[in-house]
């Protein structure tokens, strides 16, 4: 230890650098619909962050609510309770016109290119529809804009003049990309953005994606049931069931360990043709068991629990919220789960890879 003279002084402490401010953040968010059967609640409970520049990654079985939230964060369906803060404003109690000015920030690309595309536009026209309508440029000021954001999501500007039926389905979504981006957004909802696609132009798709959020610092919520696709590129992982989040972390840790016994099922579903195939199947019926209830048969307490091999009394009757794992956990893991200190880790062999 390196000892002080009476009248040194000490160096100060650097200062802890601050937390960035997310740039949307959830809190308690519910969403509920009338239906002849009664109501149900796709988003029930749900809270989360993405910062700036992040991609955070929302996964699970199709039907849980991934869309919904997506739909909600876009206001596209309203929140019957908790808070939706987008670049510090409640979206859930400001003004259709204040909305309209705020998606000009908050962007969204859809799952099928086809059917978010208008066929009667042309492809310049359609990439240079937010600028119109956010009154950002005009005539051919705004074409040229349109033109240098073809370019850079990786199409020819001389594609401009065509219709979307002209192009293949992966330059669609690049204009849709293009879209998105010209406007410069602190965040994109990406609804399944490559699940419509063939497996070799998802690569490419993704490839752009990541390039762009590394060119623009563009945040992205990065809906999919793709787990490859979203550990290529998220930074973080949320993982959804019968519309309430159970588990989010870092996007290695939660593959890594994953600490709740529904994404061990998630993980272990990821089948590779290998020798392990068969001892694959086995962990994936030991962990995923059963049909997911629908949202009129939500069970009470942990709603996992009918599928579980780990449920006991105490999860059939109370609910587990999200909270801090600990120990030699990761810097930012959360679960829902009662006993997720009791569960042996997931084989290695058998993480999604």
């Amino acid at each position: 230890m390196t000892m002080l003279a009476p009248d040194d002084v000490a160096p100060a402490a650097p200062e802890p650098e601050p937390a960035a401010v997310p740039v949307l953040s959830i809190e308690d968010a519910k969403v509920t619909y009338e239906t002849p059967r009664g109501e149900i609640s796709p988003v029930d409970g749900v809270s989360l962050h993405v910062k700036p520049g992040e991609t955070l990654g929302l996964v699970g079985e199709s039907g849980c609510g991934k869309s919904t939230l997506g739909r909600l964060i876009l206001q596209l369906a309203k929140a019957d309770a908790g808070t939706v803060t987008f670049d510090g404003e409640d979206l859930t109690s400001v003004s259709r016109s204040r909305m309209r000015a705020l998606r000009r920030t908050l962007q969204v690309i859809y799952q099928d290119p086809r059917g978010s595309l208008d066929p009667k536009m042309t492809i310049r026209q359609i990439v240079a529809e937010p600028l119109k309508v956010h009154g950002l440029a005009k005539g051919a000021a705004r074409d040229a804009k349109a033109d240098e954001m073809l370019l850079s999501v990786g199409l020819d500007p001389q594609l401009g003049d065509r219709k979307p039926a002209e192009l293949s389905g992966g330059q669609q979504q690049r204009v849709g990309i293009g879209r998105a981006l010209i406007t410069e957004p602190k965040l994109i909802v990406c609804d399944e953005p490559v699940s419509a696609l063939d497996v070799s132009v998802q690569a490419q798709v993704i490839n752009l994606l990541q390039d762009l959020k590394e060119r623009t610092g563009v945040a992205y919520l990065f809906i999919s049931h793709n787990l490859a696709v979203v550990r290529h590129l998220s930074d973080r992982v949320a993982v959804m069931y019968l519309g309430r989040i159970v588990e989010q972390g870092p996007v290695h840790d939660v593959f890594a360990r994953p600490l709740h016994p529904y994404s061990r099922g998630l993980l272990a579903s990821v089948l590779r043709p290998d020798a392990d195939a068969p001892e694959r199947l086995a962990e994936v019926n030991e962990h995923i068991h059963g049909d997911v209830p629908g949202f009129h048969e939500v069970p009470q307490g942990c709603r996992f629990h009918p599928r579980c091999p780990y449920a006991t009394d105490r999860c059939r009757e109370e609910v587990p919220e999200l909270e801090k794992a600990t120990g030699d956990h990761a810097r930012d893991h959360h679960v829902a789960c009662h006993h997720w200190e009791d569960i042996v880790p997931l084989p290695t062999a058998l993480r999604a890879r």
